[in-house]
């Protein structure tokens, strides 16, 4: 099944203003997710679980980088939602059966189902789903125990309905580095397919494609600074939670700019323990950062698109600071 590009969407932060009506009922965004840690999302949020009460009950702690990288990534994006939408209230739906494992069709079908039935009292806008939860190639969900058919054409039929109120589903594309893959439900016709820029193959299905570089936290901490998602989150901590701009990321902050964008309310900062980091984590930074740079840079010169000469410049002044920390550090 074919998506068609419909538009090339720049990261942008900007906020505009909303009159008083707006705010009263200001539209919420949903997100679907294995797990949340929503005391560490700032402003109006609302925790939701739709894998049933024993299931809801159960808080499994991740052990491996692999129950990390579940644990961890809707917090990730809820994140990156609130710094794209201040104002906003965002809904946090759990929808695994455990919170270091992933979501199947079926627990995506009773996240929508549930937005279906509070749609009009959280006057939810848009959901933003950043995950595969199925087959994209074939287009079916994974639907354990459950006819495959049957679930898919109840996902359909429930986004379908949500469109038809107003309300839009947008689905990540997937980290494809080529051909033409996509993942389950990005490739389902009344989805928003969103791909990035840094990853080719995610762009050739995708109705939206939004271009960045690395994502860098204001609130998420990590006593790592390499790129997260493998490593404990904190509210404190020598380094801010830093992501690459998956197509993860590029859904959530596509899922946030689609309704009005509120300002929040001015808020005292808590002031930071001073913290005097090793150099080499530093180091560590700027090597991840030009990493990323370097794959994007590669992938313009081995395409037939024009060359994207401003992003190679950055890769060059990127460079040059890097030989500079990297002089830095060895000398002493």
């Amino acid at each position: 099944m074919m998506k068609k590009i419909a538009a090339i969407a720049a990261v942008l932060f900007a906020l505009v203003a909303v009159s008083p009506a707006q705010a009263e009922t200001p539209n919420a965004i949903a997100i679907i997710d294995a797990n949340f840690d929503s005391s560490l999302i700032s402003g109006n949020v609302v925790d939701v679980c739709v894998v049933g009460e024993v299931l809801c009950a159960r808080d499994d702690k991740p052990v491996t980088s692999s129950h990390f990288r579940n644990y961890n990534h809707g917090t990730i994006m809820a994140d990156i939602v609130r710094a794209n939408n201040p104002g906003a209230t965002i809904i946090l739906i759990r929808a695994a059966n455990i919170k270091t494992s992933v979501i199947n069709g079926l627990g995506f079908e009773a996240a929508l189902d549930w937005i279906q039935e509070n749609r009009d009292a959280y006057n939810i806008g848009s959901v933003s789903f950043s995950y595969n939860a199925g087959n994209g190639s074939r287009c079916l969900p994974a639907s354990p125990g459950v006819n495959v058919i049957d679930t898919h054409n109840e996902i359909v039929s429930d986004i379908s309905l949500l469109k038809a109120m107003g309300t839009t589903v947008y689905a990540a594309s997937g980290n494809h580095g080529s051909g033409d893959r996509i993942d389950y439900p990005a490739c389902i016709d009344d989805v928003v397919a969103v791909g990035s820029t840094l990853y080719r193959g995610s762009q050739i299905q995708s109705d939206i494609i939004v271009t960045g570089f690395t994502y860098t936290s204001e609130v998420l901490k990590s006593n790592s600074s390499r790129l997260q998602d493998r490593y404990p989150i904190l509210s404190s901590g020598a380094f801010p939670v830093r992501v690459g701009n998956t197509t993860s990321v590029a859904t959530a902050i596509t899922a946030a700019t689609a309704v009005p964008v509120i300002v929040a309310a001015a808020v005292e900062p808590e002031p930071e323990p001073e913290t005097q980091p090793d150099p080499r984590e530093l180091l560590g930074v700027s090597l991840d950062s030009t990493t990323v740079l370097l794959q994007s840079v590669t992938t313009n010169v081995k395409s037939s698109d024009e060359l994207d000469k401003a992003t190679a410049e950055k890769l060059i002044a990127d460079l040059k600071k890097l030989v500079e920390e990297l002089e830095t550090v060895y000398n002493k």
